[in-house]
């Protein structure tokens, strides 16, 4: 009676369960089904909402901004319309994706939202004419506002981060810190970025400035990093100001900070990862957020004029655990309201969510404990139902052995797929650690192994071999000579050096050997290298000479540092470079002394450029009449303070190094441009000659450059002569081609300069844009051979053949001067008719 008593309770408390169930689902339907009825007359009322977005999809910064200002838009209220412009790849934007947006203007738009500064330049240029009455909310605009909108129904959020604090806290929290490196490609958002930087660090006062600022934006991401090693490691970070090329903001600050092994800093939260350290930075998912919280308020009926720009950082101090732990960052150092993020949490602190998990399990073992006790008073009706489960479970036995061959079959299959991608990966590791063309190792892969492939007391050797001609080889050959020697050579080498020893190749084509004992130069090693490079290279199309030069350097006996001992090596090659006699140098103390005074010249010239010491003379240019000046040529010296003159000879070389020769040309040019307006040479139609590097065409700057001087002094191009020798065009030839034959079509006169000493061919000259040739003054100085005298006349024709002038310079006698006249040049150069001079010699100002 007991049990038939207990079996009754349980399937009432059953049938109770069951019926609440019941209940809540209906009042759960009636309390959908209302609120689905009265959101249904909403849709008809929605606000099309249309939002550009200047980067793509997937770009960590693009969908946090969008997450920002969507999360509180209701699909019930809002039409979302979203457009990515993918101003990485799309620049500059393509028509049709312009005609996209500006089919948008056939809808009903209610607001429009822009991202970053494409689209905010995109929507300014359609707006009068597309969306003159739809009101413009932006986010992520990096530089600052035109002075003046063109709009007051653009409102929004300036991405600004407050430099001038962090540079505070940077000066007290690393004080070691000497010099902060902003890095980026060449772009409006690096620049923008680091002309606010510099605002901010003029802002503070002399004791708050305890680093140096510094804009590296080499479009060269490999030049970049050498860039950055010439900075002492100890004392220099890192700040990501842009992106670079194909890389976005993201990928470009941990390339960088894992490349550079620096402290590196940034100013967007979604760059932080990895050893990145973060600091003040801007969320783009809280500036969206404050996007969405203004589309709120324009559905609620507030007008866009009394919405303000936000010009105030908003910004969060953000700090990488793993960023701050690498570098030794204490965290009593963050500045106040920090927040780190990757910090490992304490096993014995509970998170919110364990809490909510225990408690989650406690009630569980509740309902399970119930639920036992009523199973408990139903157990004997289920002995049928088991009895009916075993029959089932054995019917499913047999599927299950059948199910089991086929399930086998594919269990080899997947063997057989797991053994391939090993393979894969065997090729894929194989690729990241050699170099493809020749086989040796990349010079990462030689870098580690340097540190383990040796015992730590064992002397070893490195050897830097630099290939001086191969550049040369290659464009007058072909890209094909280029492989095929750097292959033989790498054969060769592995065919001398033994099991244990590393050949590698760097980033700039010189083979790295690192081999053990000291070898001298004139051991077995040193010697079979020196007789290979000796004679002519025998190719399967061409044989060639090659140039070489050997850097050696010793461990431990000059160095414990393997990073220092790969860098002595290179430098060991700096005495010998262009000396034609000797081709192996080991390092020594001399070579670093040699740098040091080196780098004295580059802070002179530096402090030069400021104090305007550097002077032009000019050497003019003469007639057939030798008689009769044709034009100038301006010539720089350097006025040292007590009145001295010091020749190019002294600083053009560590200039052209260094790369400061770039301003050097720039301030040639100004200062050229203002005599020339202050001594009237427009009206006497006397042009100039200003030489150049190969450098200055690099890039476009020397363009814009010209071109603002000949418009600010109103100077008619012609008057500007450009000279650059061929050895200086090669370098750079099909980018520095395109500029000069800019700069010929803008008016400006393009001359060669000493012509006849480099190695372009008569084939590659003719298609160059150029003027004049300029020969070279050797050939002036060797007439009495008569095969020089017959030379320079076949040049002279040949360029008239061509179309070209001629200019020979290095006329010192009148004998030259008669013998040269008959082959009818252009122009005469040379101390024979005058050495160069102040202009103020020549012409009287204003005259």
């Amino acid at each position: 009676m007991k049990q038939g008593h207990y079996s009754q309770r349980g399937w009432l408390v059953c049938k109770r369960a069951l019926a609440m169930m019941i209940l809540l689902v209906f009042f759960s339907g009636v309390i959908l089904s209302g609120v689905y009825a009265t959101g249904g007359d909403d849709v008809t009322s929605r606000e099309n909402i249309l939002i550009i977005h200047s980067y793509n999809q997937g770009f960590s910064w693009t969908d946090a901004l969008h997450q920002g200002i969507t999360e509180n838009l209701s699909d019930t209220n809002y039409t979302i319309y979203t457009e990515y412009l993918d101003a990485y790849r799309d620049t500059p934007l393509d028509q049709n994706t312009i005609e996209k947006i500006k089919h948008y203007a056939t809808k009903d738009i209610a607001a429009i939202v822009v991202t970053d500064n494409t689209a905010f330049e995109l929507i300014l240029s359609l707006k009068d004419e597309y969306f003159p009455d739809v009101p413009v909310l932006f986010a992520g605009v990096n530089g600052g506002l035109p002075l003046e909108l063109p709009f007051n129904d653009i409102k929004g959020i300036l991405q600004n981060v407050d430099y001038e604090a962090f540079f505070v806290w940077l000066g007290t929290a690393m004080p070691q810190i000497k010099d902060l490196l902003i890095c980026g490609a060449d772009t409006t958002t690096t620049r923008g970025t680091y002309e606010q930087m510099v605002a901010a660090y003029d802002n503070l006062a002399d004791d708050q400035r305890s680093f140096n600022l510094h804009l590296i934006k080499i479009e060269d991401y490999d030049q970049q990093l050498e860039e950055i090693a010439g900075y002492d490691k100890a004392s220099t970070a890192l700040y990501t100001a842009g992106s670079f090329g194909v890389l976005n903001h993201d990928q470009y600050t941990n390339m960088l900070s894992a490349n550079s092994n620096l402290p590196t800093f940034c100013g967007v939260s979604t760059s932080i990862t990895n050893q990145v350290i973060g600091g003040f930075v801007v969320s783009p998912y809280e500036h969206g957020r404050i996007i969405g919280e203004d589309i709120l308020a324009l559905s609620a009926g507030r007008s866009i004029e009394s919405i303000p720009i936000i010009k105030e950082p908003v910004q969060q101090k953000i700090f990488n655990y793993y960023g701050m732990k690498a570098f030794n960052l204490p965290e009593e150092r963050l500045p106040p309201n920090n927040i780190i993020i990757n910090k490992p949490q304490s096993n014995y602190v509970l998170t919110l969510n364990q809490v909510i998990l225990i408690s989650f399990i406690m009630i569980l073992m509740a309902v399970i404990i119930s639920a036992l006790l009523i199973i408990m008073t139903i157990r004997k009706k289920s002995h049928l139902a088991l009895a009916n489960a075993n029959e089932e479970l054995y019917r499913r036995k047999m599927e299950l052995e059948q199910k089991s061959e086929k399930l086998q079959i594919s269990q080899d299959e997947l063997t057989r797929n797991v053994s391939l991608l090993m393979n894969a990966n065997q090729k894929i590791s194989y690729l990241l650690d050699y170099n493809q063309l020749t086989g040796v190792l990349n010079e990462i892969r030689f870098n580690t192994l340097l540190e383990t492939n040796f015992l730590k007391d064992q002397d070893i050797t490195i050897i830097n071999l630099t290939i001086t001609n191969l550049n040369e080889l290659t464009y007058s050959h072909g890209k094909e000579i280029y492989a095929a020697i750097l292959r033989s050579i790498a054969e060769f080498l592995e065919g001398i050096t033994k099991e244990r020893d590393l050949i590698g190749l760097s980033s700039n084509n010189d083979f790295l050997i690192a081999t053990e004992g000291i070898h001298k130069e004139e051991s077995q090693l040193i010697c079979q290298m020196i007789n290979f490079f000796d004679k002519p290279l025998v190719l399967d199309l061409f044989t060639v000479i090659i140039k070489y030069k050997i850097g050696i350097a010793y461990y431990p006996l000059q160095t414990e540092s393997y990073s220092e001992l790969l860098q002595m090596s290179r430098l060991a090659i700096t005495p010998v470079i262009n000396n034609v006699l000797i081709n192996v140098s080991h390092y020594d103390q001399s070579i670093m002394d040699k740098i040091l005074h080196e780098n004295a010249i580059k802070n002179e010239i530096e402090t030069a450029l400021e104090a305007r010491e550097f002077v032009l003379y000019y050497q003019p240019k003469y007639a057939n009449d030798g008689t009769t000046m044709l034009g100038l040529e301006a010539l720089i010296r350097w006025q040292q303070k007590d009145g001295s003159l010091k020749s190019p000879g002294y600083f053009i070389d560590i200039a052209e190094q260094s790369g400061q020769i770039i301003n050097i040309g720039f301030y040639v040019i100004e200062r050229v441009c203002q005599s020339i307006v202050e001594y009237n040479l427009v009206n006497r139609e006397m042009p100039v000659a200003i030489n150049f590097s190969g450098q200055h065409f690099a890039s476009r700057d020397i363009l814009y450059k010209l071109l603002d001087a000949v418009n600010r002094y109103h100077i008619p191009p012609h008057l500007l002569e450009i000279e650059i020798t061929e050895t200086a065009l090669i370098t750079n030839k099909e980018y520095g081609a395109a500029i000069l034959s800019e700069l010929r079509e803008l008016g400006f006169l393009v001359t060669l300069d000493d012509f006849g000493t480099g190695y372009a061919s008569i084939d590659y000259i003719k298609n160059l844009p150029i003027d004049r040739l300029k020969i070279d003054q050797s050939y002036a100085k060797r007439l009495e051979d008569i095969k020089s005298r017959k030379l320079l006349k076949t040049m002279i024709q040949m360029a008239h053949e061509l179309s070209f002038e001629v200019t020979v310079e290095g006329v010192e006698t009148r004998e030259q001067f008669e013998i040269i006249k008959t082959f009818e040049p252009k122009e005469f150069q040379g101390y024979y008719f005058k050495r160069p001079v102040p202009l103020t010699e020549l012409f009287k100002t204003n005259e």
